[in-house]
C-alpha cells in the first residue's frame, strides 16, 4: 500500500466512500480499505430512504413499553438479545430516563437540522458527473391498518409540525388517488413530502467509481 496517504478510510460502505470523496475534495491522500469488496456490507442492505421525518427520537414517551415486546422478536426494529450484562443494564436506564417530551423536543431540531443537510449534500453528489443512483425527492407514504397506528401518526405530524416539517394524515380516498394502481389495505396514511431514496448499492459503487478515478487509493480485500 502506498506510504504517502494521510488519511485511511477503513469500510468501504456508504459512510466510508463519502468520508474518502470529502477528504479528497480537500486534496486529502486518501486510502480506503475493505475486508470485502465496496458495499459488500450493511450499506449493500439498506433501504436508502432519506427521512426528515425520521427526526423524532427513538427515545420517547411508551417506547419502552414497545421495546419489551419487540425484544421478544429478532426481526424488530429494537432487538437486543436478552442477557445479563450490566453494561447493558446501564444503557437500559439511562433509555428509559431519556424517553420524556422534554428530551424529544430538545432532540428533534437537532435531527432535524442533520437530516435536511444530509439531503442537501445528497442532491449535490446526485450532481456529480457519471453518477445516477435514483435519487428522488418525491416524498413518502406510510399507511397503516389500525386505528391506534394512525392516532399515532397524526401526533407525530403535530409533532413534527413544531419544527417546521410537514406531515399530513390522508384518508383512504386520497392515498387512492396518489396510487390508483396498487391496492391497498390500510385504513388511512400520512404524507411526508420532505422525504427522498435512492439506491444504496448504485450510489455507494459509483461514488467509489468517481473518487477512486480522482486519486483515492481503493483497497478491497484487504483486513485491518
Amino acid at each position: 500500500m502506498e506510504r504517502n496517504v494521510e488519511v485511511l478510510v477503513i469500510g468501504g460502505g456508504g459512510i466510508g466512500v463519502c468520508s474518502a470523496h470529502y477528504l479528497n475534495a480537500q486534496n486529502r491522500q486518501v486510502a480506503l480499505l475493505d475486508k470485502g469488496v465496496v458495499c459488500s456490507g450493511c450499506s449493500h442492505g439498506n433501504a436508502g430512504l432519506l427521512v426528515p421525518s425520521h427526526s423524532i427520537p427513538l427515545a420517547a414517551p411508551g417506547v419502552v413499553a414497545k421495546a419489551l415486546k419487540w425484544m421478544f422478536n429478532p426481526e424488530s426494529p429494537f432487538y437486543i438479545k436478552p442477557r445479563l450484562d450490566m453494561g447493558l443494564i446501564s444503557w437500559l436506564w439511562r433509555f428509559q430516563r431519556a424517553c420524556t417530551m422534554r428530551q424529544v423536543r430538545r432532540s428533534m431540531p437537532v435531527i432535524r437540522d442533520l437530516s435536511l443537510a444530509s439531503l442537501r449534500l445528497y442532491r449535490e453528489l446526485a450532481g456529480l458527473e457519471g453518477l445516477d443512483f435514483d435519487f428522488v425527492e418525491r416524498g413518502r407514504l406510510v399507511v397503516f391498518k389500525t386505528r391506534e397506528g394512525l392516532d399515532g401518526a397524526a401526533e407525530e405530524a403535530r409533532l413534527l409540525g413544531e419544527v417546521g416539517l410537514e406531515a399530513r394524515v390522508v384518508d383512504m380516498e386520497e392515498i387512492g388517488e396518489m396510487e390508483p394502481h396498487v391496492r391497498i389495505d390500510a385504513i388511512g396514511g400520512m404524507v411526508h413530502p420532505l422525504d427522498g431514496h435512492l439506491s444504496p448499492h448504485r450510489f455507494v459503487r459509483q461514488l467509489a467509481d468517481y473518487i477512486g478515478q480522482r486519486g483515492v487509493a481503493i483497497h478491497p480485500e484487504t483486513e485491518v
